[in-house]
């Protein structure tokens, strides 16, 4: 349970990436995998050795980081299987009322789907398959955790319905595009050192000692400030006349 829950702590520490598309969930895993002990990383590997066992091969579980992007490539080559799961990678949220996240026994959205995975990861009674599958979950979940629209109103998707006047023509852009993928490559190409310079940041004592205090549902109302006072610029009237 130890190196689970330093798993879980050591996920949290890529959120200087601002990280969510591809890019950006693998930055997360390899920013984790340099904050966990030799007893943790042997855990994970012996983990990710039951990857044949998902029987996902057109989503590929090689690594730590590959794991990352696991949830997102099922939902889209395995849409049969995986179809539940569409509503686990977010939770919508007013941003014109104050913060509170909706009632959610069945772990239906984001917070209690992280919650519920971590719980079956550290479940040793589980097969290894599904505590590997809930590590998959954990890994990409806490990065969805910190992508401000994913915690986002539902007045518009979480900003899918919000064109953006970004031009680069990287990407189709919405804002909530445009904060998966344009923002996140941004910051990750401008930090010195790249993942590794932010791996470096994130190895600070005190500010791992704050994450350390924090929960699913406290990265979730950060998220959703952010989302207020910068994702959306401060525009709670138009949402609230839509």
């Amino acid at each position: 349970m130890r190196h689970v829950l330093g798993l879980a702590i050591a996920l949290t520490l890529g959120t200087p990436a601002a990280a969510w598309g591809n890019r950006g969930h693998r930055a997360i895993a390899d920013i984790a995998w340099t904050q966990l002990t030799p007893a943790a990383r042997h855990e994970v590997a012996e983990l990710l050795a039951a990857a044949p066992a998902l029987a996902t091969p057109a989503c590929p579980v090689g690594s730590f980081e590959d794991g990352a992007t696991w949830a997102d490539c099922v939902r889209s080559k395995y849409r049969d299987r995986f179809a539940a799961t569409s509503t686990w990678h977010y939770v919508n949220v007013s941003i014109c009322r104050p913060f509170q996240l909706p009632d959610d026994p069945d772990a239906l959205f984001v917070v209690a789907r992280f919650n519920r995975e971590l719980a079956i990861l550290a479940n040793r009674h589980q097969p290894r398959v599904v505590r590997l599958e809930a590590l998959l979950w954990v890994a990409h979940l806490a990065g969805d955790l910190h992508q401000p629209l994913h915690v986002g109103d539902a007045g518009d998707r979480g900003g899918n319905e919000v064109e953006t006047s970004q031009q680069s023509g990287r990407y189709p852009v919405n804002l909530h595009a445009e904060w998966d993928r344009v923002l996140v490559d941004d910051a990750v190409d401008a930090e010195p050192g790249g993942v590794a310079g932010l791996a470096a940041a994130a190895s600070d004592p005190i500010a791992r000692q704050r994450w350390r205090l924090r929960s699913p549902a406290a990265w979730a109302r950060e998220s959703w400030e952010i989302a207020q006072r910068v994702a959306y610029g401060g525009q709670s009237d138009r949402l609230r006349s839509s």
